[in-house]
């Protein structure tokens, strides 16, 4: 399994994990298992319990979760939306592409760019 281990070989995250994302404003993402995902804080217990995406990505300005769910077939076609730290759906999960550009989130479906704050709310 996969963890985080320091310069000096200390174990910050055990090695159990399927995948281990970066560090953001002290938590990390980890795969527990297929669409399973749990956030850690700085002592690595778990925070947050992410169920039914394929990927979660953090951004260290945000508290939202971009999560991602792809084709079983075609990982090519994938549709992205956030989450926040309740697992509260704040963008649905339809979009082909979704980032955070400063406090506003840019959603990208069928070639339209849409705009939302981070609420969720259409700007």
């Amino acid at each position: 399994g996969y963890g985080v281990v320091n310069s000096i070989g200390y174990e910050l995250v055990p090695c159990q994990y399927k995948k281990v994302k970066d560090f953001y404003n002290g938590y990390i993402g980890v795969q527990v298992t297929w669409r399973e995902w749990s956030v850690l804080n700085h002592e690595c217990e778990e925070v947050m319990n992410v169920s039914g995406f394929d990927e979660v990505d953090f951004y260290s300005d945000s508290d939202l979760v971009r999560v991602k769910v792809s084709d079983i077939y075609d990982d090519r076609k994938s549709l992205f939306g956030f989450i926040n730290h309740n697992n509260v759906v704040i963008i649905p999960v339809i979009f082909d592409e979704c980032i955070i550009s400063g406090t506003v989130i840019c959603a990208i479906k069928d070639n339209t760019t849409y705009y939302f704050d981070k609420y969720g709310n259409e700007m």
